[in-house]
C-alpha cells in the first residue's frame, strides 16, 4: 500500500514470499486500520529482506486483534520492521 488508508477486518495474509520489503503487507506512507487481521507463514528472500509479514515505511497503522507471527525474513524483522 502506498499513500493509502485503509481499513482491513477479518483478512488473512498467508503463505506468501518477497523480494525485498513485506512479504506479506508492505505500508508505504500509510495508516491504515486492521482488525482482527492474522499475517503469517510469509517471507522476504532478497539480500535486504526486510519485514517478513509486515514493512512499514513512514506508516503507522492501527492494530487490534488478529496476530503477526510465524513469518521470516533475509535481514530485518522477521514479523515487522518498521522504517521511518
Amino acid at each position: 500500500m502506498d499513500n493509502s488508508n485503509p481499513t482491513l477486518v477479518d483478512v488473512l495474509i498467508d503463505n506468501n514470499a518477497g523480494g525485498n520489503y513485506g512479504g506479506g503487507l508492505s505500508l508505504w506512507h500509510s495508516n491504515p486500520i486492521l482488525t482482527n487481521v492474522v499475517i503469517t507463514n510469509n517471507s522476504v528472500v532478497g539480500p535486504n529482506g526486510s519485514g517478513g509479514g509486515l514493512f512499514m515505511l513512514n506508516s503507522t497503522p492501527v492494530i487490534s486483534g488478529g496476530n503477526i507471527s510465524g513469518n521470516s525474513a533475509t535481514k530485518n524483522g522477521n514479523n515487522s520492521f518498521n522504517f521511518n
